[in-house]
């Protein structure tokens, strides 16, 4: 019996050694995996604090892409206008030149009938003056009246003929 209690306690205390060393490692283990556990928490907040920064990056890339976006259509929108000025100004400028080209026109016949009018005026005042001459040579040299040579404005008296050659 002393054998069997001696084989058991053997056992027993191999057990309890054995149980004591896989604790011991058991404990090895919890710490490396505490240890891991620590490490990808850390990785986990740096990766968490580094998506945080990217989420913000990416809102303020959205929030400028919004702006220049909206600073595109006022351009657009100002562009528009300014090309529908212009084009109003163009048909403007085409009316007015319309109206020049007719003022230009009226300006072209005005001055041909003004040289008209001053040639005709030109002429009548040398007939007027050849008249006159007539008349006072013709009541000067001969019997007839002032009044009877220019009832013949078609009668040339000789100081007119004199004077035109």
């Amino acid at each position: 019996m002393y054998e069997v209690v001696k084989n058991e306690r053997n056992r027993y205390v191999a057990l309890t050694q054995e149980s004591m060393q896989a604790q011991a490692e058991m404990r090895e283990k919890i710490k490396i995996l505490e240890n891991e556990v620590d490490i990808l928490r850390n990785e986990s907040l740096a990766k968490d604090g580094a998506l945080a920064k990217e989420a913000l990056i990416q809102q303020q890339a959205c929030n400028t892409r919004d702006q220049l976006r909206l600073e595109t259509n006022k351009s657009h929108a100002i562009y528009r206008q300014k090309q529908e000025l212009v084009e109003q100004q163009i048909v403007e400028i085409e009316k007015l030149n319309s109206v020049i080209n007719q003022l230009e026109g009226e300006m072209l016949r005005l001055k041909s009938q003004y040289e008209l009018a001053v040639e005709n005026r030109n002429f009548m005042g040398a007939q007027h003056n050849i008249r006159i001459a007539c008349i006072t040579r013709c009541h000067a040299v001969s019997s007839f009246s002032p009044f009877f040579c220019s009832l013949y404005p078609f009668r040339v008296c000789r100081f007119a003929t004199d004077r035109e050659k």
